[in-house]
């Protein structure tokens, strides 16, 4: 083996050597970079449905939700009607337990502190009414007592029966 003859071989192998882990180095960076991507769409996929089940939840909370103001409204002229004609109403039959239950989950579901404080100061409210309405058929027999009841509930039912209608507006966001 000549000098020439090495420095041939040994050029060329340098250069393969070279060219070969070049190559190589690509290849792998190439890999790494499809895997990175796949795992990104695969937590992006995963977020996605997260997501769209917690939109779904909201949706049913906020349906539920909806559904008992109408019902409220339906139960507060009902009882407005029978105490304004001085009728014997023993229940309002408001629909408070929607609420009670809804409030924990929907203070985190929903982003609008204001709209969730309007709920909450509505639906106090009607335990007002609903208490008001129980305290008047309570006291049946005393007709002092049962006057000023009946003046209030008269004069609330309109009132919690446009704010339940507003706040059934601001819902239909949600829906």
């Amino acid at each position: 083996m000549t000098w020439w003859d090495f420095l041939l071989d040994f050029a060329s192998n340098t250069l393969a050597t070279g060219v070969g882990i070049t190559v190589g180095l690509w290849i792998d960076r190439q890999r790494h970079m499809a895997s990175t991507v796949a795992e990104a769409r695969r937590r992006n996929a995963k977020r996605e449905v997260v997501a769209e089940k917690l939109r779904q939840r909201r949706t049913q909370m906020v349906a539920l939700l909806d559904r008992s103001l109408e019902l409220n409204s339906q139960a507060l002229v009902f009882a407005e009607t029978e105490v304004g004609s001085d009728r014997h109403l023993f229940v309002s039959g408001l629909e408070l337990e929607t609420w009670e239950v809804l409030k924990p989950q929907l203070v985190k579901l929903i982003d609008d502190p204001g709209l969730v404080a309007r709920l909450a100061s509505h639906f106090a409210r009607l335990e007002v009414f609903d208490r008001m309405v129980t305290q008047r058929a309570q006291l049946e027999r005393a007709s002092g007592g049962r006057d000023s009841l009946k003046a209030d509930i008269v004069q609330l039912g309109p009132e919690l029966r446009y704010k339940g209608m507003l706040l059934r507006e601001d819902l239909k966001f949600f829906l």
